[in-house]
């Protein structure tokens, strides 16, 4: 449980002394009164000029008033100075908190007074400690930092618009952005030990290729004499869960600003309580985290044991938020770097996947790529979800780039969320020529704001799957006419409706169960059964339902060591079906065996695979090779080994599997064909192939809503107002 204790304001001297001598056990000396004059901001001499703060802590009593005095500097000249990177409310949040990371509304932060140039200024506790920390660091405390509560005035509306499009320029200049994660050292020596033991280590180990994905799992009690460290195996699972509360606590992580500002950097100091952390050690450990699938591991551990996540949405895999920083520093300096030669796959992929064939194009095409990696993060208001894209965006703005074109920020009042949302997502649909925006749609299934069109994104819902068409880099998803580029001229907003040309292709006539809810009840009889009502053969492509079911499972999109692979290779077939065998016989372990419900779970089997498999390798033999293995288990380790052995020969599927298929569910179409939609996808709606669009999209008519037209050739949908799209394959 996070330590809920915080000290009293600086309301006056001996409030301010009782909190030094709590927090600094030493003597400390009488203060004299705080300025009584509260700090009063200079106008800016130019647009490109910002300030920066100088820490005097020569100044006595500097650990509990914090003197400072603000310049004014050209971003043009040659002036050196740092940046901090921090989150200006409560530091520190309750590890077992549901989704933690997710949380609505936090109580506000108490403020504290600094001297300013001789006059007082209110921050918070966080930045209050950050700045007596800073004080303290050799190398950072002398130079000039740029902290945003204090260097542009929050007073005034005006200087924060014409600051936010700088925010790339002042980070990217920085000589070093200094992340601070806070005072609170809870967890922390366990996460430094895992940082500077374990990480260099796992590195050797993974690039030498000694690491077996397959038995070097986290909770296997022989990794920890793998990596020989001086650790029992009960201490080595302290260490985990301590490095998970570490990183669940710190909220500095889900924050949507500091996103960019760790992007930008050129260096990074990484300061936590009294101590300074690796920020390369911290990369290095959560990359293999996500490339190990350990991640997953302590992710369920923490479920199972603390039962901290949310059934209706997604766990945050611990790392996630430390492999969002990673992913986008590493393309910003690549490709928002302008070097996007280097980067040919990302450069593929916003030009042909995301419509953005010319710089202007790519220019939105980057801005939907990073809203769909800045929604899961916390911000104060749910606009600056945009405003965040926009602090990166603002570097790679090409030259030349029209106005009509460019996300501009706007004064908050007299422009709400929704019209941010909205002029951003119109912005992109008229100018991208795939659609991309209209994927990031959530679910239906899920409250949004009402004030938004159907056709908006709702930017601060914190979890869409990944679209789709995204999974087939460079476009080789592609079902609408890649030889001819779309007319967007015909694309036009009327008020609150989208009006789009498409064609209508096929209705939904059933649907099966949520993968994540068959999972859940070890129960996936339905998806076989709605397989084996597909069309056989398989139109064009002449595939059996067996070969259908699979690749409609993962998107047909398979993995690969660069990447995502369009089509998935048929090798990862025998992976299908060792990972549905698997499943089904734990659903029947359930059973008491030879009982009526266990003769019926194998009847229902032996029906769907019958149409289903068209004679490959026969389900049910598979499914009672496991149980009779499993029955001749007799130990515990005998029963994880053959755990582990299943669980790797379907590991390459389950590995795409998962990247598809949770929260979607697979339907069957009037026209005999599957597709895997978003979870409140129902018989009745309607598969539309939208112009340009490189997937289909499902699209429902809604109460009095008469939006769809009809007729066979080419149509126009009207989506209006109360008519959802869903992303769909």
């Amino acid at each position: 449980m996070a330590n809920q204790q915080s000290p009293l304001p600086f309301t006056n001297l001996e409030e301010t002394t009782a909190y030094a001598r709590q927090k600094w056990p030493a003597v400390v000396e009488p203060l004299q009164a705080l300025p009584a004059k509260p700090y009063t901001y200079r106008p800016l001499p130019g647009d490109r000029f910002i300030r920066v703060a100088t820490l005097h802590s020569e100044a006595p009593n500097f650990h509990l008033r914090p003197k400072i005095s603000l310049n004014d500097v050209s971003l043009d000249s040659d002036t050196r100075y740092n940046a901090l990177s921090y989150t200006w409310g409560i530091a520190i949040r309750d590890a077992d908190q549901i989704n933690a990371g997710d949380e609505a509304e936090l109580p506000q932060p108490e403020s504290f007074e600094i001297e300013v140039d001789g006059s007082a200024l209110k921050v918070t506790q966080n930045l209050f400690d950050g700045l007596v920390r800073l004080s303290q660091t050799p190398g950072i405390g002398a130079t000039p930092i740029w902290i945003d509560a204090l260097c542009i005035n929050q007073g005034d509306e005006d200087e924060k618009l014409l600051q936010l499009p700088l925010m790339g320029d002042i980070y990217s200049h920085a000589a070093t952005v200094v992340i601070w994660l806070g005072a609170d050292e809870a967890d922390l020596a366990e996460a430094k030990y895992l940082l500077e033991h374990f990480a260099p280590r796992m590195k050797i180990y993974w690039n030498a290729g000694l690491f077996d994905m397959a038995r070097d799992r986290l909770l296997n009690p022989n990794t920890v004499q793998k990596v020989q460290l001086s650790l029992s195996y009960n201490e080595w699972l302290a260490k985990w869960d301590a490095f998970g509360r570490f990183l669940r606590r710190r909220r500095y992580f889900t924050r949507g600003w500091i996103v960019q500002e760790v992007a930008l950097s050129e260096d990074i100091v990484l300061l936590c309580g009294s101590h300074r952390l690796l920020w390369d050690n911290l990369f290095e450990l959560c990359t293999f985290l996500f490339s190990s699938g350990w991640h997953l591991e302590m992710s369920n551990r923490l479920m199972v044991t603390n039962r901290v996540f949310d059934r209706d949405r997604p766990p945050r895999k611990l790392g996630d938020e430390i492999n969002r920083l990673v992913q986008v520093r590493g393309s910003y300096k690549e490709e928002w770097g302008k070097r996007a030669d280097k980067m040919p796959d990302l450069t593929q992929f916003l030009t042909r996947t995301l419509g953005g064939d010319t710089p202007q194009r790519r220019y939105l095409a980057l801005a939907c790529y990073l809203l769909t990696r800045l929604r899961d993060c916390q911000v104060t208001q749910k606009r600056d979800h945009v405003y965040a894209m926009l602090r990166l965006l603002g570097t790679s703005t090409p030259d030349e780039m029209p106005k009509k074109m460019k996300i501009i920020p706007k004064p908050a009042k007299t422009f709400s969320t929704a019209d941010v949302y909205r002029e951003t997502t119109q912005l992109m649909i008229e100018n991208l020529s795939t659609l991309p925006v209209l994927a990031l749609k959530e679910d239906l299934a899920v409250h949004t704001d009402p004030a938004l069109p159907s056709w908006v994104p709702d930017f601060s819902y914190p979890y869409v799957p990944v679209s789709i068409s995204w999974l087939g880099l460079g476009g080789r998803f592609h079902l609408s006419n890649p030889t001819k580029a779309p007319d967007l001229s015909r694309r036009r907003v009327e008020g609150n409706t989208l009006i789009l040309p498409g064609s209508r292709l096929a209705t939904i006539m059933a649907v099966c169960p949520t993968f994540s809810e068959m999972v859940r009840a070890v129960n996936l009889i339905p998806l076989i059964e709605l397989g084996a009502r597909a069309a056989q053969p398989y139109f064009h492509t002449g595939q059996d339902r067996l070969d259908v079911l699979w690749r409609t499972c993962i998107a047909d999109s398979g993995p690969e060591e660069t990447g995502s692979v369009y089509p998935a290779p048929s090798a990862m077939r025998p992976g299908f079906q060792s990972w549905l065998e698997w499943w089904l016989a734990m659903g029947l372990n359930k059973l008491a065996p030879r009982s009526p419900p266990a003769m019926a779970y194998t009847r229902a089997i032996q029906s769907a695979t019958l149409s289903l498999e068209n004679g490959t390798r026969n389900i049910i033999t598979g499914i009672e090779s496991i149980m009779q293995r499993g029955n001749g288990a007799r130990t515990l380790q005998e029963r994880e080994t053959l755990t582990r052995e299943y669980r790797a020969k379907g590991q390459e599927f389950s590995s795409a599997y998962d990247t598809v298929a949770q929260f979607r569910r697979l339907f069957l179409t009037d026209d005999g064909h599957l597709g895997v939609g978003l979870r409140s996808c129902a018989v009745g709606d309607q598969v539309w192939l939208l112009d340009g669009a490189q997937t289909p999209f499902l699209l429902r008519e809604w109460g009095d809503v008469k939006g769809l037209k009809g007729g066979i050739e080419r149509e126009e949908v009207r989506i209006v107002r109360r008519l959802q799209t869903l992303a769909y394959k």
